[in-house]
């Protein structure tokens, strides 16, 4: 695995408080950038399904919605920094009906990309679980939870 940059580390910590920003306003934890090649953050943002009530409404989809508005670019996302892995999130959601979902890493998602993306992570899992156990042991246990 490629060792995080300092860049990364900076980049990767200001996710994990955009997943806590998700929480605190009642959201899944989760925190998404996108930075150029030059190190620009070209946007953030965080999961907004349960505010906005619209289930497309990931961290990663919104950031990308965000970075379209304000930058003329394709998404030719080269390369992917991430916190917290699937297998290490997947204990904390188990006990929540909605949090079941595919046991499916991004790395099997993005090897169907046609162009190659190098992804990188996890990292900082210990930093980027808190999100996580916050709102799995806050969020309501019934499958009308929206």
């Amino acid at each position: 695995m490629t060792e995080l940059s300092t860049d990364d580390e900076k980049y990767l910590r200001r996710a994990i408080a955009l997943a806590d920003a998700a929480v605190d306003s009642g959201n899944r934890p989760f925190g998404a950038l996108v930075v150029d090649g030059d190190g620009t953050v070209v946007a953030e943002g965080y999961s907004t399904q349960q505010s906005d009530r619209d289930w497309t409404a990931h961290a990663e989809m919104n950031v990308l919605r965000a970075a379209g508005r304000t930058v003329s670019w394709e998404a030719n996302v080269r390369r992917l920094v991430f916190g917290l892995g699937e297998a290490s999130m997947r204990p904390l959601r188990s006990g929540n009906p909605q949090g079941r979902g595919l046991a499916m890493s991004c790395r099997d998602v993005l090897s169907t990309s046609a162009h190659p993306i190098e992804v990188i992570g996890p990292a900082l899992e210990e930093e980027a679980i808190e999100p996580h156990r916050r709102f799995w042991n806050l969020a309501p246990r019934s499958e009308g939870w929206a």
